[in-house]
C-alpha cells in the first residue's frame, strides 16, 4: 500500500475517535506541514554519514507531513530536524543499533520508533516500535506498519462503537 495523505488522515481522525473512548481529554494528531527538498537533503547527508538511504516508505510520508505530533498519545513521529538531532546518550548506550535512525519518540518516556539499519529488504528499513516495557513490534517497513496500525484502529473503533451500541439498548 503506497503512503498517501488520505492514509494518514485516516489514522489521524482514527487514533482521536479511539482516545475518545478512553480518554478524559483526547487530543487530535496534528500533522506537520511537509518536508521541505532542503529538508530531506539534510536527512540524506545525515543518514549517509552512517552509510544509510532513506527508505521510500518513510520518504513517501516525509513528503505528506514533516512528522506528526501526538501521533499516539503521549507520542510523536518526529521531524526532520529532530531525527538528525538524534536522541540522547542514553538511546545511544542502550539501544545502539536502532538509536541511528529513530523516528518517534514518547514525550516523557522509553517509548520509541526506529527503522533497523541491520535489516534490509532491498531499499526498506525494517520498523521497529518498542514499548516502555520492552515489548517490541517489528514489521518489515514503515507503510506496512502504517497500514497495520490503520487496520487495529478501525478494528478498535469498530469494537467499541458496538459495544457502547449494545449498552445503550439496555
Amino acid at each position: 500500500m503506497a503512503i498517501t495523505k488520505h492514509l494518514i488522515e485516516q489514522i489521524a481522525e482514527a487514533e482521536y475517535g479511539v482516545q475518545e473512548f478512553f480518554s478524559d481529554e483526547p487530543r487530535r494528531p496534528v500533522l506537520n506541514e511537509p518536508a521541505t527538498e532542503q529538508e530531506l537533503a539534510r536527512l540524506d547527508v545525515y543518514l549517509g554519514k552512517d552509510g544509510l538511504n532513506c527508505p521510500p516508505s518513510y520518504r513517501q510520508f516525509l513528503r505528506i507531513c514533516n512528522g506528526i505530533q501526538g501521533f499516539r498519545p503521549d507520542f510523536s513521529l518526529l521531524p526532520i530536524e529532530r531525527v538528525i538531532k538524534g536522541p540522547s546518550a542514553d538511546f545511544k548506550r542502550d539501544y545502539p543499533n536502532l538509536a541511528r535512525f529513530m523516528i518517534g519518540r514518547g514525550d516523557d518516556t522509553r517509548q520509541y520508533m526506529a527503522l533497523n539499519p541491520e535489516k534490509a529488504k532491498g531499499e526498506e528499513l525494517e520498523f521497529v516500535y518498542v514499548y516502555d516495557d520492552g515489548n517490541e513490534w517489528r514489521y518489515p517497513n514503515f507503510g506496512k506498519y502504517l497500514e497495520t496500525l490503520l487496520g487495529e484502529l478501525s478494528a478498535t473503533l469498530e469494537k467499541e462503537r458496538a459495544d457502547r451500541k449494545r449498552k445503550k439498548k439496555k
